[in-house]
């Protein structure tokens, strides 16, 4: 049997790494943080405990690293829309780029969300923006620099109620999967932040519009 090559090892690294990860997501998400052990998580990514050390000393780390990853995800796409030329455009291409994320990784951003309101994940999250601080300032006066240019009166506070609306329609969304009313919602943001009427992005609801969770299939 001849040797892999590098580029095969590279592959088998980052497939065995995604697969840590993504186990790491669901445990830490169902069971809690401190409940979930390292070991417990590399049964349910099927990898041996030694590659998982390899990659990750502690659990720790490991959440350390699923959420620098995201949150830097977060912050790209803040950056790249403060670098359009029209302010409109690069708040209509926020607005759209946070409801396609949401709505395209929905098991990962219920993951997310359960995971932030547990104190002690909290504090990793925290660790993390502060190691990200300078991406993080970035990313945010990117924002605001879309409110001044539009002439708000006070672009950090703009920005502020701005993430607050989107976040509030994520979580809706991530509760709401089945009936929430995403389109309707994104036509409603741009209405609110005086943006041209957009094309249709996602699937409009028809019928009276309820805030119903699916029910469990019996």
């Amino acid at each position: 049997m001849s040797p892999r090559d590098p580029v095969q090892n590279k592959l088998m690294r980052e497939q065995s790494r995604a697969r840590i990860t993504a186990a790491a997501l669901e445990l830490f998400a169902q069971r809690g943080f401190e409940a979930t052990s390292l070991s417990a998580v590399t049964r349910a990514a099927g990898v041996s405990q030694g590659l998982a050390s390899y990659y990750f000393s502690t659990k720790r780390d490991l959440l350390a690293s699923v959420f620098a990853a995201w949150l830097d995800q977060i912050c790209g796409l803040m950056i790249s829309a403060g670098e359009e030329e029209d302010p409109e455009r690069g708040l209509a291409r926020l607005i759209d780029g946070v409801l396609t994320g949401a709505g395209a990784n929905l098991s990962v951003t219920r993951l997310m969300l359960a995971l932030m309101v547990q104190p002690s994940a909290r504090s990793v999250f925290a660790e993390v923006e502060t190691a990200s601080a300078e991406r993080v300032a970035a990313a945010e006066a990117a924002v605001e620099s879309l409110f001044a240019a539009r002439g708000a009166e006070d672009p950090a506070l703009e920005h502020v109620m701005f993430r607050s609306v989107l976040e509030g329609v994520t979580f809706k969304l991530a509760v709401y999967e089945d009936t929430y009313p995403l389109e309707d919602a994104r036509r409603h943001l741009y209405r609110l932040y005086r943006l041209p009427e957009p094309q249709p992005l996602f699937a409009e609801r028809t019928g009276p519009i309820r805030l119903r969770a699916a029910r469990p299939e019996a």
